[in-house]
């Protein structure tokens, strides 16, 4: 905005100069519009850099907004989908954690009655004072 008022501000300046001068046949006042005229390019030249580099600013900024976007929507899916996740697995730990205490509770009522069976089943020798 300030450049854009300096750049008027010349603009004028030259505007007035000429018309000012413009009667002038000796050319005293062309060494100063001919000044003036030159940093009327510089300024125009350093506004059109100027505006060049916001307008990049601002598109590396909307790309970078785009793409921002696309991430936090990605890590928003990997969080819904990693709690789901998380939620089942807690439910199968759960499951398996019963039926590991149930299968146990097979196992160890199977082994009691083993050894049941194998203390009826297996001939013992009879002690001496037994048989007399």
């Amino acid at each position: 905005a300030k450049t854009e008022k300096g750049l008027d501000g010349v603009q004028a300046a030259i505007k007035v100069l000429k018309d000012y001068y413009a009667s002038d046949a000796d050319g005293a006042a062309n060494g100063i519009i001919s000044i003036l005229e030159d940093i009327e390019s510089k300024m125009t030249a350093y506004l059109a850099d100027l505006t060049s580099d916001e307008e990049t600013a601002v598109a590396e900024y909307v790309s970078m907004s785009k793409e921002n976007g696309v991430d936090m929507a990605t890590k928003e899916k990997d969080v819904d989908f990693d709690t789901k996740e998380t939620k089942t697995l807690g439910k199968s730990i759960s499951e398996l954690s019963s039926d590991e205490a149930s299968t146990q509770e097979e196992l160890d009522a199977v082994t009691a009655y083993r050894e049941k069976i194998k203390q009826q089943c297996i001939a013992k020798a009879e002690t001496f004072e037994e048989r007399k």
